[in-house]
């Protein structure tokens, strides 16, 4: 059993990703090699400065959709303070998006959130039973997980 875990934690590779305009520093885990959920991806991280420069004022709830490392969900809860910042994925997903979470001081919690299902009461009620904000990076990867 040891083993099995020294073999997942050799798995995933930590990366930091500073963001000098919010004097901001996020940790986030990755593993490429379990697939496009499991890394930090270029959008997210314009996404993080798009955010820094034109957050809505008075915006205190956010769920990040597809958050899978983690990376955007962090950066609000950290650089612009929100009260609550819930990162959803899918369940095998978690893992990592927890990963991060805990190396940022577990500042965000982690839900999960299958689209189309009917399932999103969960990810609502974890950010107090009102969003104000839905942050999302490159969610419609795959053509199967939208309809035209």
């Amino acid at each position: 059993e040891d083993s099995e875990m020294s073999e997942t934690e050799e798995a995933f590779d930590e990366e930091e990703v500073v963001f000098e305009s919010q004097r901001t520093t996020i940790r986030v885990a990755q593993c490429a090699r379990r697939g496009i959920g499991y890394q930090l991806w270029p959008a997210a991280r314009y996404l993080c400065e798009e955010i820094g420069a034109h957050w809505p004022s008075g915006a205190r709830r956010v769920i990040e959709l597809g958050a899978g490392v983690g990376l955007c969900g962090l950066f609000v809860k950290k650089a612009l303070n929100v009260e609550t910042c819930v990162l959803t994925d899918l369940a095998p997903v978690l893992e990592t998006t927890r990963r991060s979470i805990a190396m940022n001081g577990d500042c965000c919690s982690a839900v999960a959130l299958p689209w189309g299902r009917g399932e999103e009461g969960a990810a609502i009620r974890a950010c107090g039973g009102r969003v104000d904000v839905v942050v999302a990076a490159d969610v419609v990867y795959f053509p199967e997980l939208h309809e035209p």
